[in-house]
C-alpha cells in the first residue's frame, strides 16, 4: 500500500492500527485460518499434528514486516489455542510462540529477498512494460495521474501502487472515491497482475523469486524422508507476491489474485512401498476452508506427485549458489549493490518512498 496525494485516507491517524499494519479482520482472519490447520491435521483430523507446541514440531518463519510477523503470531494463535496458563500466570491463556524474522537484507534459503540480479532484471522490464502499458492506455494514466496526484505519467510503475492502495481502501474503509470507481478494479488490475506475473517472468527470474522458498520445502521434505528432520510443519509468513509465485512457478492455472490469508500447502505422504509422494493444495482466502488440491503439471495428471518426479519438475527453478547467482551483471549494479542504502534508494524506489511519505505525515 502506498498512500497518494489525493486519498480521503492519506493521515496515519485514518487507520485504526496505522499504516502497513495488520488489521483486526486480518487477525482474526490469520487465527481462523490456524484454527482450520489444527482441526484438518490435528488430533480429530489427520492426527498429524500433536495438540500442544513443541519447536520439535512446528516452525514459523516471517519476512521482516510488521504485518507478516503479526499474521504469522495470529495464525499460530489459532493452531495452538491456549487451553492453559503454561506456568505464566493462571490469568492468563497465551503460548509464546517463536516467529522466525528473516531480515529484508539478508541473503537466505527461505525468501532471498536481498538479490541485485533480480532488481536489476525487474528495474528493465518494468520501464518496458509500463511504458508499453502507458502507451496502450494513454487516457487512463493521465486520469488517474489527475485524479490521484501521484506522477504516474513520470513513473508508470506507480499505477500498481495505486490499485494496491485502492483495494485495501475497498477491503478495509467499505469505500473508495467516487472517482476511482470507473477504473477500480478494472482495468487498474491489470496492472497489479503484471506486476505478480513478472516475477516468474522466466526461468532466471523464478529461480530467484519462488526458487528460494520451493528449494526450502523441497530440502525439508528430503531430510524428513531421511530423518533428518522431525520438524511437523513448517509454515512462511509472507505476501502475495510470494504466493503468486509459487502458483505461477508450478505451472498451475491462475483465475484470481491472490487474497488475503491464501496459502499454498506442500503436503508430504509416506507410501506402503516406503516411497513419498507430494500433494499440493492452494488455500484462496477467508472463509476458504476446504483448500483445492492441484494438479502439478507433468505429474501425470494426479494431484500425488512422486517426491523424485516432484524434485524433478522443480529442479531448473532451484537456485544453487542464491548469493552468487543473486550479483548483478553491469558495473552500474555492482558497484551500486556495495552501497545497500544507495541500492535501496535508486532501484527501490517505491518502498523508500512509502517509508517517507509515511514519516512526512507523521510529521
Amino acid at each position: 500500500m502506498m498512500a497518494y496525494p489525493t486519498s480521503p485516507y492519506s493521515n496515519e491517524t485514518d487507520w485504526k492500527e496505522g499504516f502497513e499494519q495488520l488489521t483486526v479482520r486480518g487477525m482474526k482472519s490469520h487465527f481462523e485460518f490456524g484454527k482450520w490447520i489444527m482441526d484438518h491435521y490435528g488430533p480429530n483430523g489427520l492426527k498429524f499434528l500433536p495438540p500442544e507446541y513443541n519447536q520439535r514440531d512446528y516452525r514459523v518463519y516471517s519476512t521482516d514486516t510488521d504485518r507478516t510477523i503479526q499474521s504469522a503470531l495470529a495464525n499460530s494463535a489459532g493452531i495452538y489455542v491456549p487451553r492453559t496458563s503454561r506456568g505464566i500466570d493462571e490469568s492468563i491463556r497465551w503460548n509464546a510462540i517463536p516467529v522466525r524474522s528473516i531480515m529484508v537484507n539478508e541473503y537466505d534459503t527461505v525468501f532471498g529477498q536481498f538479490c541485485p540480479a533480480l532488481t536489476e532484471i525487474l528495474d528493465k522490464l518494468r520501464k518496458e512494460r509500463f511504458g508499453n502499458m502507458k502507451a496502450k492506455y494513454p487516457d487512463l494514466f493521465q486520469y488517474a495521474q489527475q485524479k490521484s496526484g501521484m506522477k504516474i505519467l513520470e513513473n508508470p510503475f506507480l499505477t500498481v501502487f495505486l490499485s494496491d492502495t485502492l483495494r485495501v481502501e475497498k477491503s478495509v474503509k467499505g469505500k473508495i472515491p467516487g472517482w476511482a470507481e470507473p477504473i477500480f478494479p478494472s482495468p487498474m488490475d491489470v496492472f497489479f497482475k503484471e506486476l505478480l506475473n513478472e516475477y516468474t517472468d522466466n526461468e532466471k527470474i523464478t529461480r530467484l523469486t519462488a526458487g528460494p522458498t520451493l528449494k526450502t520445502i523441497i530440502n525439508a521434505m528430503v531430510n524428513n524422508t531421511r530423518g533428518e528432520d522431525e520438524v511437523k510443519l513448517y509454515s512462511f509468513s509472507a505476501h502475495d507476491m510470494n504466493v503468486h509465485s509459487i502458483r505461477r512457478a508450478l505451472r498451475v492455472p491462475l483465475s484470481e489474485l491472490a487474497d488475503y490469508t491464501s496459502a499454498v500447502i506442500f503436503e508430504l505422504y509416506k507410501g506402503e512401498m516406503n516411497d513419498h509422494y507430494v500433494k499440493v493444495l492452494y488455500r484462496s482466502g477467508p472463509g476458504d476452508t476446504e483448500p483445492l488440491g492441484l494438479v502439478i503439471p507433468g505429474c501425470g495428471g494426479s494431484q500425488f506427485c512422486t517426491l523424485d518426479r516432484f524434485i524433478e519438475v522443480t529442479q531448473n527453478l532451484l537456485p544453487g549458489n542464491l548469493e552468487k547467482e543473486c550479483e548483478a551483471s553491469t558495473e552500474e549494479f555492482k558497484e551500486l549493490s556495495k552501497d545497500e542504502p544507495t541500492f535501496k534508494k535508486k532501484y527501490k524506489y517505491p518502498y523508500n518512498v512509502k517509508r517517507d511519505y509515511y514519516r512526512r505525515k507523521r510529521n
